[in-house]
């Protein structure tokens, strides 16, 4: 099936939930692997890399609200990320 031809905000296939990014992207792509984790994480919703990848095709009248959500999604993967190494070095 072809992409649409112009991506908006209700075509992005959005993590179902923001607290836990990291645990959902391990769960299906990266057993036990959290380190591949983030890094999956940080290349899929990087506001600069989804727009390399996806900006021609962005609809312009969302284009903000899209880079304030990758914004969001990416502070939360980097916030997620400090807590587990902060967890394993109590360990």
């Amino acid at each position: 099936e072809n992409p649409p031809v112009v991506i908006r905000m209700d075509n992005i296939p959005w993590p179902p939930c923001d607290s836990d990014i990291l645990d959902f992207i391990e769960m299906f792509w990266s057993k036990k692997h959290m380190k591949h984790a983030y890094r999956i994480a940080c290349r899929r919703w990087h506001p600069d890399k989804f727009m390399q990848t996806y900006g021609e095709v962005v609809d312009p009248t969302c284009r903000e609200a899209v880079d304030q959500r990758l914004n969001s999604i990416l502070a939360t993967v980097n916030r997620c990320w400090e807590k587990k190494q902060e967890s394993q070095k109590r360990l």
